[in-house]
């Protein structure tokens, strides 16, 4: 049975987009689960709520985009603080 994480993480990947989120425990262990079973996902992008503003996190994401494209992102997790 696919969890709602899973599900919002399957969309994601159906639709070629990285998926960015609060929710750091369950996508990181999602993420180790779909690498273990051979499963491929577009990226994930995970962020601490409120550690940073919007305007930090905006700034953040537009340095990784910059850096990392679609093909690059895939099957991949990546913590938006490194990016800050």
């Amino acid at each position: 049975m696919e969890t709602s994480e899973e599900a919002q993480l399957l969309w994601a990947s159906k639709e070629r987009r990285a998926l960015l989120t609060y929710n750091v425990a369950d996508f990181c262990r999602l993420h180790t689960r779909f690498i273990e079973e051979g499963r491929h996902h577009a990226g994930i992008i995970v962020a601490e709520q409120k550690r940073h503003s919007v305007g930090e996190m905006m700034r953040s994401v537009l340095r990784l985009t910059a850096s990392l494209d679609a093909e690059a992102m895939q099957d991949r997790l990546e913590f938006l603080n490194r990016w800050i």
